[in-house]
């Protein structure tokens, strides 16, 4: 809740000297059209330890899990589904559309990572997870109109997952600074590690169809668009704070 982070706020300026605030650097760095800079406090930013105790990491740690678990366990998963179908496509599609899927991932990072370039992290992971759930919940379609089709909705999918893998990162060190960026993202990306092989654990001893697996995905990530907004109208409120505290000065 917001409350929570405005009582984090209140214990940030005792941290200030020591790792910067937990907020202040993303209201500039969400908005690339006005060039603003944090200060040396903020770009030091937070240790891990620091972050551990922010509810605003385990918020970006929910919205990291919820849009990128889809996307893994379908890539996972589907030459499996694919090989089921009536009649199964052959081993020589699917490994050739496993080899080419990597290279639409590629691509995803490439594109999505100068698309926040432009608009900033928070409003180009809304974009993408958005694209991403409509993608998703469509797969099923996808593979019971043949190879064309399922490559089409394989290759989107592999092209929206590589995203996520970008754009988590400069969020992570806009959220809390530059001082211990490597074991923080670690921290956030750890929620996902474990939430992945508990869905797969979950999803392989229920045996579920493929419609179902995409339906209960495509909500994951469909829950993730509801956490960026979130996430978003809190970003867009600290701006505005510190904004009016520079306009006071």
């Amino acid at each position: 809740s917001f409350s929570s982070y405005q009582a984090l706020d209140q214990g940030a300026s005792s941290a200030e000297d020591s790792g910067g605030d937990a907020y202040g650097a993303i209201g500039d760095a969400e908005d690339p059209q006005t060039g603003g800079a944090a200060s040396q406090a903020q770009r030091r930013g937070l240790d891990v330890w620091q972050v551990m105790r922010s509810p605003l990491a385990y918020h970006l740690m929910a919205c990291f899990v919820l849009s990128t678990s889809g996307g893994m366990f379908l890539a996972g998963t589907f030459k499996t589904f694919a090989s089921q179908r009536a009649p199964p496509f052959s081993e020589a599609y699917l490994s050739t559309l496993s080899a080419l899927s990597a290279l639409f991932n590629w691509g995803g990072r490439v594109c999505w990572g100068r698309l926040s370039d432009l608009l900033g992290a928070v409003s180009t992971l809304l974009l993408m997870a958005s694209a991403f759930a409509l993608v998703i919940l469509a797969y099923p379609l996808c593979l019971a109109q043949g190879q064309a089709a399922f490559a089409l909705g394989t290759f989107l999918m592999f092209f929206c997952e590589g995203g996520n893998f970008v754009l988590y990162i400069p969020l992570t060190i806009q959220l809390f600074g530059e001082r211990s960026a490597a074991s923080n993202y670690g921290f956030v990306f750890s929620g996902y590690t474990l939430f992945v092989t508990l869905v797969i654990a979950v999803m392989s001893r229920l045996q579920v169809s493929f419609g179902a697996a995409c339906q209960a995905m495509g909500l994951l990530t469909a829950l993730s668009v509801l956490c960026l907004l979130l996430l978003q109208v809190h970003v867009q409120r600290r701006s505005a704070s510190a904004s009016s505290g520079c306009k006071l000065k």
